[in-house]
C-alpha cells in the first residue's frame, strides 16, 4: 500500500512493504519523494513472532496435489522462433504447494502446436517467506514444435496445463554428449605481459561446481575455475603469477540439440579466504594480452552481440579459436583492476546449425505468461492474478497496461534495445547515461560518480512493460543494461570455490564481542585492516606495464569509474531481478546474490576491530542508537533502504539454508 501525503519537507510516501519473512512482520517506510532519507517504524501484532519452520513441505492431501488432469492453469506468449522447433521456457507464478509436490512428481504439461501434451520440466525461481510453501514461481521448460504456416515473429501461445508425471533425466545428443566429456575440449586462454600462458577448462569446474537445473529437458551446471600457468617459475622477474583470472562458466545442455549455451563470468576478485591456499589470493590489476576461447573444430561460437573487443574466429590445429577480447594493435595490454568482472553470452554449436544457435542466443525461445482465464473461467497463474502476484520481491499485482497497444509496446522496446546495442556496436556515447566509448572489454553504463543524482532509473519495479507485451527485446534490453552496469562496478568477491564470500566468513568470535576486523563499505575503504590481502598482492607485472608504457589507452578512464554506491544500489540490481523473475536466469541471480552478500559486509551488526571501533555507516551504529533513546526511531535511508530490497531479492530465491543463514540480518533490521 502506498500512501501520498504533505508536510514541511514535502511529498512523502509511506510504504507498507511486506516483509521477506512471511506474517507477523510487516515494514511501514516513511521515503521522502527526494530520496533524502527515511523513518523506519517495524511493527507487529502483540506478541507476534514471525513463524520460521524450515524443512520438507508437508504431506497434503491427494485432493489437493492431485488436480484434474489437463485444466489450463497458464499460458506462454511469444513471438515465433525463426527455426521450427525449440525449448519453450518461462517463469510463472504459481499458489502455495504447487512445487515441489510431496509425491516428487513434475506438476505441468504444455500443450503443443498440435494439441498434444507435453510432458514439462519444473524449476524454481523463486520461494514464498514460509519455506514450506514451496515455489511461488517457477520455470517451465518443454520441447515443441512451431505452428505449422506461422511466420517468423508473429505472435503464438501455448498453453501450460496441470499434468502430473514423474519427471526423467534428459539424454543430450551424442555430438552434446561428446563435447561435454572431454577433457580440454573448451578452454579460456590468455598471456601475461610477458607471454606466460594460462588456461581455465570451462567444462570441468577444478575449483567448484553445481548443478542449477536438470530434468528431461535442460540440463546446467555451473563450473568455477581459476586459470593456472602453463608451466614456467611463478614469481619475477618475468614469471607467471600463481593465478590469473578466474572463470564462472554457465552450460546449458538443451533436449535434442547440438549445442549448449555458455555464459561467462571473468573476475579479478578472489576473496583471499582460504589461508593454506594461494589460488584464492587476491591480484593487483591483471595485464593480459587477449583472452581467447578454444573450442573443437567442427563447432561453432556465437555471442549475443558482437563489440569492439570482440576478434574473428580463426582455426588452429585441432580448434576453432574466438578472441573474446583480442590483443590491441598497438601492443599494449588489456587490464582488469581488482574485484572486477565482465560478463559474456554465448552458444557453441556444431557447424551448420548456426541458425539454431542465433534463436536461443536472441532469446527467441523464451515465453511470458499471460493474464486471463480458462474454458472453466478460472482465472489464469499470472502476475496480474491476486492469488499468484509474485513478481518482485514486493510481491504486488502488476498493473494492467490495456490503455497500450502491445504492438506499440514491444516496437518502443525494440528501439531502445538497438539504441544501447548499436552503441555496444560502435563504441558510441550519444544515448542518455552512457557517456563513455567502448574501453577495451568494457563499456560503462552511467556517469563515473556513483552516486549520480536524479531519479534516473530509480525503479521500485522494473520490467513491467516487457512483461506486459512479452517482448523478448526488453528482456534482452535487461541482459544489456546488466552486462554495461556491471563492467564499471568492481565490488566482485568470490571465495575459492566460486561463491560470494559471505560476512560470516571473516567474523572473529572474541571472549566479549564478535568483531569484522575491517572497514568495508561497498569496497575496503583506505588506511584500514585489509582481511583479504590486497596490500601484500605481487606487483613485479603492473611495475613492468608501467615502466615500459604498455598500459591499455582505456586504463585511466575505466579506473575513473566507481562502482554504484548502496543509496543507488537499485540502479544496478533492477536488472538482476527481471531477469530472474521474466527468466530465471542463473548468472542474474548470482549477481544477485553477490550483492546481497556485499551488502551485508557492508550493513551489519558487529564491531568493526578487536577494540570495538563502530563504523558510522554500519547497522551496528542504528542499533546503538535505539539501544540510547529507546522508542525515538532511528534513521533509515537510502542506503538501508536499497540494502533491505537487495536482500529481501536475495532472501526470495536463495536456498533454505541461505535463509536459515540470513535471518538474523532481518530480525536486527
Amino acid at each position: 500500500m502506498t500512501v501520498l501525503r504533505r508536510g514541511l519537507g514535502g511529498i512523502t510516501m509511506t510504504l507498507l512493504l511486506r516483509s521477506p519473512l512471511g506474517a507477523g512482520v510487516r515494514f511501514f517506510v516513511a521515503l521522502p519523494a527526494l530520496c533524502l532519507g527515511a523513518t523506519l517504524i517495524l511493527c507487529s501484532p502483540a506478541g507476534a513472532r514471525p513463524r520460521f519452520a524450515p524443512g520438507p513441505i508437508p504431506s497434503l492431501s491427494p485432493a489437493a496435489m492431485a488436480p484434474v488432469l489437463s485444466q489450463v492453469v497458464g499460458k506462454f506468449e511469444l513471438g515465433a522462433p525463426a527455426i521450427n522447433s525449440f525449448v519453450l521456457h518461462g517463469t510463472l507464478p504459481v499458489p502455495v504447494g504447487t512445487f515441489p509436490r510431496a509425491d516428487g512428481k513434475q506438476p505441468f504439461g504444455v500443450i503443443d502446436a498440435n494439441g498434444q501434451t507435453v510432458p514439462a520440466q519444473c524449476e524454481i525461481v523463486s520461494r514464498y517467506a514460509d519455506d514450506t510453501k514451496g515455489a511461488d514461481v517457477v520455470e517451465i521448460l518443454a520441447r515443441v514444435q512451431r505452428p505449422a504456416g506461422v511466420l517468423t515473429g508473429a505472435r503464438i501461445t501455448y498453453s501450460i496445463v496441470e499434468f502430473p508425471h514423474t519427471g526423467s533425466l534428459m539424454n543430450p545428443t551424442p555430438a552434446t554428449a561428446q563435447l561435454m566429456n572431454a577433457p580440454g575440449a573448451v578452454t579460456l586462454r590468455t598471456k601475461d605481459v610477458f607471454s606466460n600462458s594460462y588456461r581455465a577448462d570451462l567444462l570441468r569446474g577444478l575449483d567448484g561446481n553445481e548443478i542449477i537445473r536438470q530434468g528431461e529437458v535442460v540440463l546446467q551446471a555451473r563450473f568455477y575455475e581459476t586459470m593456472r600457468p602453463l608451466g614456467g617459475t611463478v614469481g619475477p622477474p618475468s614469471g607467471p603469477l600463481p593465478h590469473f583470472l578466474n572463470v564462472h562458466s554457465y552450460v546449458t545442455e538443451w533436449l535434442g540439440e547440438d549445442m549448449i549455451s555458455l555464459d561467462l563470468r571473468v573476475n579479478n576478485a578472489p576473496s583471499g579466504l582460504d589461508k593454506l591456499s594461494s589460488i584464492d589470493d587476491p591480484q593487483d590489476k591483471l595485464y593480459f594480452q587477449n583472452l581467447e576461447l578454444w573450442i573443437p573444430t567442427g563447432w561453432n561460437v556465437i555471442s549475443d552481440w558482437r563489440d569492439p573487443a570482440l576478434g574473428q574466429i580463426r582455426q588452429e590445429p585441432g580448434f576453432s579459436v574466438l578472441p573474446i577480447i583480442a590483443s590491441n594493435a598497438n601492443g599494449a595490454m588489456h587490464m582488469v583492476p581488482p574485484q572486477a568482472q565482465f560478463e559474456r553470452r554465448l552458444v557453441l554449436v556444431k557447424v551448420g546449425q548456426e541458425a539454431r544457435a542465433q534463436s536461443l542466443v536472441s532469446e527467441q525461445w523464451l515465453g511470458f505468461c499471460r493474464r486471463g482465464a480458462n474454458a472453466q473461467g478460472v482465472e489464469l497463474y499470472s502476475w496480474w492474478n491476486l492469488l499468484t502476484a509474485n513478481y518482485f520481491p514486493q510481491r504486488h499485482r502488476l498493473p494492467a497496461l490495456d490503455y497500450l497497444p502491445a504492438t506499440q509496446t514491444r516496437a518502443k522496446l525494440t528501439v531502445d534495445l538497438h539504441r544501447v546495442s548499436d552503441r555496444l556496436l560502435d563504441g558510441g556515447t550519444s544515448l542518455g547515461p552512457i557517456t563513455a566509448p567502448v574501453l577495451g572489454w568494457a563499456h560503462p553504463w552511467g556517469v563515473k560518480y556513483g552516486g549520480m543524482t536524479s531519479g534516473t532509473e530509480i525503479y521500485l519495479y522494473d520490467g513491467i512493460s516487457t512483461a506486459d507485451a512479452a517482448s523478448a527485446d526488453g528482456y534482452r534490453l535487461s541482459q544489456l543494461a546488466l552486462r554495461m552496469y556491471g563492467e564499471r562496478n568492481p565490488t566482485a568477491l568470490f571465495n575459492k570455490n566460486g561463491n560470494p564470500t559471505r560476512y560470516t566468513d571473516w567474523i572473529t568470535y572474541g571472549p566479549s564481542f564478535d568483531y569484522i576486523y575491517m572497514q568495508f563499505y561497498l569496497r575496503l575503504l583506505p588506511g584500514g585492516p585489509d582481511p583479504f590481502g590486497f596490500n601484500v598482492a605481487p606487483t613485479y607485472q603492473v611495475s613492468y606495464v608501467q615502466s615500459h608504457a604498455l598500459q591499455p589507452a582505456y586504463e585511466a578512464e575505466l579506473l575513473g569509474y566507481k562502482p554504484i554506491d548502496l543509496q543507488h544500489q537499485i540502479r544496478i540490481t533492477r536488472s538482476m531481478k527481471v531477469l530472474t523473475w521474466l527468466g530465471n536466469d542463473a548468472m542474474a541471480k548470482d549477481d544477485l546474490r553477490m550483492h546481497a552478500e556485499i551488502v551485508r559486509l557492508s550493513y551489519n551488526e558487529l564491531a568493526c576491530s578487536p577494540s570495538g571501533n563502530v563504523m558510522g555507516t554500519g547497522m551496528l551504529t542504528d542499533i546503538n542508537s535505539v539501544s540510547a533513546d529507546p522508542g525515538v526511531g532511528v534513521n533509515f535511508g537510502r542506503n538501508e533502504g536499497w540494502s533491505l530490497d537487495t536482500m529481501a531479492a536475495a532472501y526470495s530465491i536463495n536456498s533454505i539454508s541461505w535463509r536459515n543463514h540470513a535471518r538474523s540480518w532481518f530480525d536486527n533490521i
